[in-house]
């Protein structure tokens, strides 16, 4: 279902206008459209600042301390009440934020500077004391160039060695691993054998020449590290300090600079004269009341216009129960505005598909649990969180009654242990019934989806396109049902009927097509029947899905078993920490496929019948304060 949105046409006072649009923006209760399609110079310059604003705490949000695994857990379960503060908007806020921008940003930047030039310095002196290593213990200016010769120190890969162009070289080379030699080559100026080293992978070794050896440069190097070393940290522990002290600050900038953008770019709606402002706005019909006292408030001069439009924007309304499963009715696209809903649909096909697909106790336990704790926790400050916490928790509880009538629990460990649970099928041996099963389900699920697209056509007087796109497809179905029913039964009525529902689904579909587009494409429509067949069989992964969860959790447990049995003493630890990771494993990765391929069954095999969707989200003009609280006047 779809809440009724009117369309409100309202007349206000010019000289009210910015307090009644503010008093709108902090209550959420209407969409305002959008008259003027350029964005206001205001609009470009608060989000120039915005943008800066946003560098600027990302960088702050690189430099604040982690939180620790204990703390993380408590704001994921256990989270505090979200804190609020008092909105920074006041006369010349702008002027103060970008003052604030100019001083934290110049200060942010000189201390990354210098942290990235020392980090630098520092990484240059570990080259170097490496490069000196390898060298002999002789003054390092012994190998500056002469008017005549120079020298070439690096390494070089070991197989290149024996492709060097050495000429009148003089070298030595010395393996330093197994793939790489330190080579000392002195040779004249003018040669060439530089470019034979160039050629084979050479890398020039970097180092001071001066009157010291290697052993005493290292030594003075090793000193400066030191002293590197511990600039760094006093410079990461300033930018730290920087990051706690301005952080939430910027942060808070960053919702008052979007909460203003949005603001400026409805009053900058063009249709105003020197006495009166028009705004257009969808309202739901159970905010016209908070609307229309809202107005009232700000002045009694006002009128507006009321009416209710068929390109208005869909705001769902369920139940409780159905409401986490508006998740995956945007996710594909939200109905047009009064059109059917399928939710209604998903929120019991989505957890029994899941629920068979995982089809464990114990894994549909864990994930109610955890779900229910994300609810509880994080889900408190977070309606997105919380609705699909809750969708979750549905398909957990699907998963552990799935699970009971397939006598999965850890897969066969209690069967392995010599305990009997209760079953009503067993995944690994009854497929021919889970094929049957899975296939009516599948049918069934494709044919409420044909039922509402039918129904909703005749709505919109698309008689056509109901028998055309619905009709043919309706027929078919009950063509399956007689010509299945009557090879279970032997009833040959039944079977005369299955015939004559095909033949009628044949021939409307033929006669449909050569309609439209001539002969050709009416034969080549014929195939669609196999295509319809091919949808229903695509839900035999349903059963696959649950062999699988159970077919690995059979391996787990005999990996568990023989661990425990093949090694002495420990062989009970093994055993614990192959059942724990890979029960793990199996829940985490099926649970997974089951999601994803729940999802492509609604998607492909079930909207494909009647739903394109198509609708316009309703999106109130509403500030959204998450940090921040205004109080309006």
């Amino acid at each position: 279902m779809s809440e009724t949105i009117k369309e409100i046409k309202f007349y206000i006072p010019s000289d009210r206008k910015e307090e009644i649009i503010n008093a709108l923006h902090e209550k959420g209760i209407c969409q305002i459209k959008k008259t003027v399609k350029d964005i206001p110079d205001m609009c470009k310059e608060m989000t120039l600042i915005k943008k800066d604003v946003d560098k600027i705490h990302e960088k702050l949000l690189e430099h604040k301390p982690f939180i620790n695994i204990e703390g993380g857990i408590k704001a994921l379960f256990n989270p505090s009440a979200p804190k609020k503060f008092e909105s920074v908007r006041k006369k010349n806020w702008l002027k103060d934020l970008k003052n604030q921008l100019n001083t934290i940003g110049i200060k942010l930047l000189e201390l990354e500077s210098e942290l990235e030039s020392t980090e630098e310095a520092l990484d240059n002196n570990r080259n170097i004391i490496s490069a000196l290593k390898l060298l002999p213990n002789i003054p390092t200016n012994e190998f500056n160039e002469t008017n005549n010769l120079k020298w070439e120190i690096g390494i070089i890969p070991q197989d290149a060695v024996p492709l060097l162009e050495m000429d009148k070289a003089i070298a030595v080379i010395e393996p330093i691993n197994l793939s790489e030699s330190l080579i000392c080559m002195i040779d004249m100026k003018d040669s060439h054998t530089y470019k034979s080293l160039q050629e084979n992978g050479f890398r020039p070794l970097e180092f001071p020449r001066t009157d010291e050896k290697p052993g005493k440069i290292q030594k003075e190097l090793h000193d400066e590290n030191s002293g590197l070393r511990k600039k760094i940290m006093i410079i990461k522990k300033q930018l730290k300090q920087l990051a706690i002290d301005n952080e939430r600050e910027f942060a808070i900038y960053s919702e008052e600079l979007r909460i203003e953008a949005e603001r400026l770019d409805v009053l900058a709606n063009p249709d105003e004269s020197s006495c009166f402002s028009i705004q257009e706005a969808w309202v739901p019909e159970k905010n016209l009341d908070k609307f229309n006292a809202l107005l009232k408030k700000y002045s009694s001069d006002y009128l507006y216009e009321e009416d209710e439009k068929e390109d208005g924007p869909t705001l769902l309304k369920n139940s409780k129960l159905a409401k986490p499963f508006e998740l995956i009715t945007g996710l594909y696209s939200l109905p047009k505005y009064k059109r059917f809903d399928p939710t209604i649909f998903i929120a019991f096909t989505f957890p029994l598909f899941f629920g068979i697909m995982l089809t464990d106790v114990v894994y549909g336990i864990a994930l109610t649990l955890f779900a229910y704790a994300l609810v509880r926790g994080v889900g408190k400050n977070d309606e997105g969180i919380r609705n699909f916490s809750m969708l979750l928790v549905l398909c957990g509880i699907s998963t552990i009654v799935m699970g009971a009538v397939f006598g999965s629990y850890f897969g066969n460990f209690f069967q392995m242990i010599g305990l009997k649970v209760p079953l009503i099928l067993d995944s690994m041996k009854d497929i021919m019934p889970m094929i049957a099963i899975v296939l009516t389900i599948g049918l069934i699920h494709m044919t409420m989806g044909l039922v509402v697209g039918f129904m909703e056509n005749l709505k919109q007087k698309k008689v056509r396109d109901a028998f055309a796109n619905q009709g043919v497809w309706l027929s078919f179905v009950m063509a399956i049902v007689f010509l299945v029913t009557s090879m279970m039964v032997t009833i040959q009525s039944l079977q005369m009927i299955g015939f004559a529902f095909l033949g009628l689904a044949v021939l409307m579909q033929f006669g449909f097509n050569y309609q439209k587009d001539g002969p050709i494409s009416a034969v080549l429509s014929l195939f669609n029947f196999s295509g319809f067949l091919g949808d229903l069989f695509s839900y035999i992964r349903i059963m696959a899905l649950a062999i699988g969860t159970s077919g690995i959790a059979l391996a787990v447990n005999f990996m568990t078993f023989l661990a425990n049995d093949m090694i002495p003493y420990v062989g009970i630890i093994f055993a614990i920490i192959v059942f724990v990771i890979g029960h793990l494993f199996n829940m985490a990765m099926n649970g997974l496929g089951a999601f994803i391929h729940t999802l492509r069954l609604h998607f492909l095999e079930h909207f494909s019948k009647y739903y394109d969707g198509g609708g316009q989200e309703y999106t109130p003009f509403y500030a959204n304060r998450k940090l921040t609280r205004y109080e309006v006047e």
